[in-house]
């Protein structure tokens, strides 16, 4: 499979196909993009316990610094989502030591 699994245009046959035959699907990390309730559910069908995102950062503009548009409510409301489909366990994965862009009245002199 993919890295972007849910790039597929028949994704949701597949996991379907997949569970019938008794396969456990368990993604990597999913973007919060591909994260519709149909494909949250037939993960959760096929066993899946714990699913991964990557926010990246806690602020929506350093996300769109880094060219991820998905905003703090859209990460919470996919988290309501997931917790609600049954699934227990939320892997949240961040980059450590992303600072923003310098500015003079944001750093001290000399950093």
């Amino acid at each position: 499979m993919s890295i972007a699994l849910c790039d597929h245009p028949d994704i949701e046959e597949i996991l379907t196909r997949l569970a019938a035959m008794g396969y456990s699907i368990s993604p990597a990390s999913l973007r919060l993009d591909d994260l519709t309730p149909t494909i949250v559910r037939l993960l959760k069908e096929s066993g899946e316990r714990t699913l991964t995102i990557a926010p990246e950062t806690g602020s929506d503009r350093l996300r769109r610094v880094i060219n991820k548009t998905v905003t703090n409510d859209e990460i919470l409301n996919r988290a309501d989502l997931i917790f609600a489909s049954g699934i227990d366990n939320l892997k949240l994965y961040f980059m450590i030591g992303l600072r923003p862009r310098k500015t003079t009245t944001s750093w001290p002199s000399g950093t």
